[in-house]
């Protein structure tokens, strides 16, 4: 893992409420974790909400921001 590539990816997904992620749904609300992490919620077209930690996400789909 490319800690630049991590930190970049964090910061943003710090900026990305509103944004609308294929298959998650849209960015919500973001917030910090205990530690150095993340968490984003994700709400899809049916109402139903999801919670993602940044890591997880950045392990998933490491291209999601570009």
């Amino acid at each position: 893992m490319n800690t630049q590539d991590l930190k970049t990816f964090m910061e943003n997904l710090w900026d990305a409420r509103g944004m609308t992620v294929p298959g998650l749904g849209e960015i919500v609300e973001v917030r910090c974790k205990y530690g150095d992490d993340l968490q984003a919620t994700f709400e899809d077209s049916n109402g139903e909400v999801s919670l993602w930690d940044g890591s997880e996400l950045y392990e998933r789909w490491p291209l999601m921001f570009t």
